[in-house]
């Protein structure tokens, strides 16, 4: 079955954690510069199906790529913050997810990685020897599916998606 698997990002560690935790194939979004850097670019692309997107943009062949995936019974992984955290905590949510949930109409599996940011933060050259755990939540049908399409409504999506990611990390945090 089809997913957007959304989930928080604070490493260059959280898309491989999330993908050992998931039977089926995850494809992730991975900015198009890295396809220039040789073997790492082998791997995430060629290897591994991650779809190529360029930030900053309405990049109309990854979000085709993307509802093709996802109509096809594959599942795509997102972080709907569009980047690596700062300080490890939840940033606001891009709009994008909500436009490609809303476009494709599947379930949102959102997922909270505790860990990674301590492990290996944005700008870290060296990883330093820290458990992660992956906490999966439930799959929800966002109910913003029923209105009529609009930035708006991409952003509700986005915004519950977040909603349903710090619910998970309050549990967490909460023992």
């Amino acid at each position: 079955r089809a997913y957007l698997i959304a989930s928080n990002h604070c490493s260059h560690l959280d898309p491989p954690f999330v993908g050992c935790g998931v039977v089926p194939k995850i494809h992730f979004f991975a900015k198009s510069e890295l396809q220039k850097i040789p073997f790492i670019g082998w791997l995430i692309f060629r290897h591994l199906g991650s779809i190529p997107v360029k930030r900053g943009e309405a990049d109309l062949k990854a979000i085709k790529a993307v509802i093709n995936f996802l109509k096809n019974g594959d599942c795509v992984g997102f972080f709907p913050e569009g980047t690596r955290s700062l300080d490890g905590e939840l940033q606001e949510a891009k709009s994008g997810i909500g436009m490609i949930a809303y476009q494709s109409q599947v379930a949102i599996l959102p997922v909270y990685i505790h860990g990674s940011f301590r492990a290996f933060p944005k700008g870290a050259k060296l990883f330093k020897p820290i458990k992660i755990h992956v906490y999966f939540g439930k799959p929800y049908v966002p109910t913003a599916y029923q209105e009529p399409k609009s930035r708006e409504v991409y952003q509700l999506i986005s915004d519950e998606t977040i909603l349903k990611i710090k619910e998970i990390q309050q549990q967490v945090r909460n023992g």
